[in-house]
């Protein structure tokens, strides 16, 4: 089929209901070959005009649906829920990060055990917010058709259309059967023995193991009382991990809930490392004085390197981790749009 033609038909039925997109597709397949039958060695200018004969894909699409007027006009509804869920994912997203850094600078460094409590109030609420106002934003912008002057702005502009305008046809998407479950169930079983490993020889061996050697002098370096937060950390990504290849192994493919609860165990993953880097007085003062003075420079100086490193380290984590997850989730919804 002409590659002019799949975009055309394809930017109608996107916006159609899903059990009607394969006649849709049909009827309009065959109009337009009809209507280029007189024209035996047509040209990309003949099948332009005769796509314009038929009218913009969004009226071509909307005179195939029979539902009754809505604060959302039906032709555009499609497109409405499509932006509605980039909206909710991107501002999920950036609500998470900005819970983070909202808990951490608002957590009182005497009771650090607070973390957990202000990072989960901080972002349910900001999740709320977020996705409350994105929603009303998105849909007041749609739902601003329904005034005349801006109707008759948004339909001149959809007359002069352009076949260039249009999206081109995403590849067929990745729901694929695994042909056999023993790499995922080999992979579980590796990474969970792994973490499980690292774990518990990193908390038994947590109050003796890191220690910095400066000037003769012993200095333990994470702060003790930290120990129950990391001890959260290992236990929640082991389990979500394992919850993650369990789910994966048992439907035996790719689909969105896979893809979810992948999303969930990674994001966990570097997101509460990123909260565990800026806890305060992480690594006890002493280590601080004991590199002052081995380097020969005054506290302010160390102190001022370590916040630059650490703050550039928790930087990347959320900026990589945003960049990913954002990446992932366009490009599965992109591509899973049709047959949503």
């Amino acid at each position: 089929m002409n590659k002019m033609i799949e975009k055309y038909i394809y930017s109608v039925t996107r916006r159609c209901k899903p059990e009607a997109r394969d006649e849709i597709k049909k009827e309009l397949e065959s109009n337009i070959l009809d209507m280029l039958q007189d024209k035996p060695n047509y040209t990309d200018k003949d099948i332009d005009d005769v796509l314009h004969q038929l009218g913009n894909p969004i009226d071509v699409a909307y005179s195939y649906q029979d539902e009754p007027v809505y604060l959302i006009n039906p032709k555009f509804y499609q497109d409405y829920i499509t932006i509605i869920k980039f909206g909710i994912i991107t501002s999920t997203i950036i609500a998470v990060i900005t819970g983070i850094i909202e808990s951490v600078i608002t957590l009182n460094a005497n009771e650090p055990y607070e973390i957990i409590g202000l990072l989960l109030s901080s972002i349910i609420s900001n999740i709320a917010s977020y996705s409350i106002f994105i929603f009303a934003f998105i849909t007041l912008i749609f739902a601003s058709y329904n005034i005349p002057k801006i109707k008759t702005k948004v339909d001149e502009r959809l007359k002069n259309w352009k076949i260039s305008d249009l999206s081109n046809v995403p590849k067929e998407i990745p729901n694929i059967e695994f042909k056999s479950r023993i790499p995922t169930l080999f992979g579980m079983i590796i990474s969970t023995i792994v973490m499980i490993t690292l774990g518990i020889v990193f908390l038994v061996y947590y109050d003796s193991i890191f220690i910095l050697v400066l000037n003769g002098v012993k200095t333990q370096v994470l702060n003790p009382i930290y120990k129950p937060v990391f001890t959260i950390y290992i236990i929640g990504i082991i389990v979500l991990n394992l919850i993650s290849y369990i789910y994966k192994f048992y439907v035996g493919k790719e689909n969105f809930t896979s893809l979810i609860l992948q999303t969930i165990s990674e994001f966990f993953g570097s997101i509460f490392m990123a909260i565990i880097l800026l806890l305060p007085n992480l690594v006890l003062f002493e280590n601080y004085e004991s590199i002052a003075s081995f380097l020969s420079v005054d506290i302010e100086t160390v102190l001022n390197i370590s916040n630059i490193i650490t703050y550039s380290f928790v930087s990347i984590i959320l900026i990589a981790s945003f960049i990913s997850y954002f990446a992932k989730w366009f490009k599965y919804l992109k591509n899973t749009l049709r047959s949503k």
